[in-house]
């Protein structure tokens, strides 16, 4: 089943993530600006803000197989609308629902990871975060080989609709009715008003807004940086490479006891790397930089998803999840929305060092005040107070 839940993933990142790849080509044939761009970005980020809380509050009465399924299915229905699209708004509710459906699938496993594999939920999750590089990495090699044979940027989107729909059958048979369905009502407000919830919660916020410069990264490459469309996609498939990559390894510390240290430091040197690389106008350190902040990203992004899980402990926690990933993707649908207007009228390396740098290395220096950086046993289970 985990392969299964791996395989849509991929696929579904693959989807939200093709815009990315093809987001000049996009603005050309429509007549996006920048700040229509960014709202285009920021539509991703507002459609899985509108889904992981409510979805998790459903799974954890109903079960997460339901929320799964529909996950997918609003992933290919985003990408058909995203392909037909004539005209601008067509093509920002199809992002709309890509984040949507992503998020919600996400969420599903993020909990199904941590309230089933114990002590080992930290390198299953930084397994199951390669899915999403997988998918994006998947999507700018599709871009780079074969936009010269597609007919236009459209195809691409057709393609990730028709293939959200093979793991969508295959976990509609795979995956028991009565799978995670619980016995007793969850207590809802006292889930919400855990204390380490709330802070995880609002400091994913701050993760959130510095992922929101993630979607600028090709941009930036071609039109900062002069580089062509295709080398730039590249090196942006090989820093998401590396984050996939380390994240394993993150993820294998974390459950060795290291979550504190590797999201204090991580989203300090994250933070650090991603404005010296922004705003060093040289094409060497900029990769060297850029390298940098790839493998460094999921310690201060990831980590903190195990983290809360072991805070909460192996009961059930859609809830608590949905929650945390609905602040992320509100900041992460704050800053790339930010980041448009602030390059519109300022300039892109300036816009995103102010928004998504800053915030990144805030959010770092503000756990390590909350919970210091010492290694520590994988806590017991605490309601959430300490």
């Amino acid at each position: 089943m985990f392969g299964w839940l791996y395989v849509g993933c991929a696929i579904a990142a693959y989807g939200t993530f093709l815009l990315t790849m093809v987001s000049l080509l996009v603005a050309g044939t429509l007549g996006l600006g920048d700040e229509a761009l960014g709202i285009s970005f920021a539509a991703l980020s507002v459609g899985g803000l509108a889904s992981p809380f409510l979805a998790g509050v459903f799974a954890d009465r109903a079960g997460p197989r339901p929320i799964s399924l529909a996950g997918l299915g609003t992933v290919a229905v985003g990408a058909l609308l995203a392909a037909i699209s004539p005209v601008p708004w067509a093509f920002v509710l199809g992002m709309f629902l890509l984040g949507a459906g992503f998020s919600m699938y996400g969420v599903m496993a993020y909990a199904w990871i941590n309230e089933t594999l114990g002590g080992r939920k930290g390198l299953y999750l930084g397994v199951y975060v390669t899915a999403i590089v997988s998918g994006t990495v998947l999507a700018g090699l599709a871009v780079a080989f074969l936009l010269p044979y597609a007919a236009s940027w459209r195809d691409f989107y057709v393609s990730a609709a028709a293939l959200a729909l093979v793991p969508a059958a295959a976990l509609w048979f795979l995956l028991p009715r009565d799978l995670g369905v619980p016995t007793v009502p969850k207590d809802l407000r006292a889930a919400l008003r855990a204390r380490d919830v709330r802070w995880i919660a609002g400091l994913q916020y701050l993760v959130g807004l510095g992922g929101g410069g993630f979607y600028w990264l090709p941009v930036f490459l071609v039109e900062e940086r002069s580089l062509s469309l295709e080398t730039a996609i590249l090196l942006f498939v090989g820093a998401s490479s590396l984050w996939g990559l380390s994240g394993v390894g993150f993820g294998r510390l974390a459950d060795r006891g290291w979550s504190r240290s590797m999201i204090s430091l991580g989203g300090v040197a994250t933070g650090l790397a991603y404005i010296t690389f922004l705003l060093w106008n040289s094409l060497t350190p900029t990769i060297v930089f850029l390298v940098l902040y790839a493998v460094l990203w999921p310690a201060g992004a990831q980590v903190p998803i195990t983290f809360l899980g072991q805070r909460i402990g192996p009961k059930a926690q859609r809830t608590e999840l949905g929650l945390a990933e609905n602040l992320f993707l509100a900041g992460d649908a704050t800053g790339s929305s930010l980041v448009g207007f602030l390059a519109a009228s300022w300039s892109l390396p300036w816009a995103l060092a102010v928004i998504p740098g800053a915030a990144t290395l805030l959010a770092g220096i503000l756990f390590a005040l909350r919970y210091g950086v010492r290694r520590s046993a994988e806590p017991r289970p605490t309601n959430g107070t300490v």
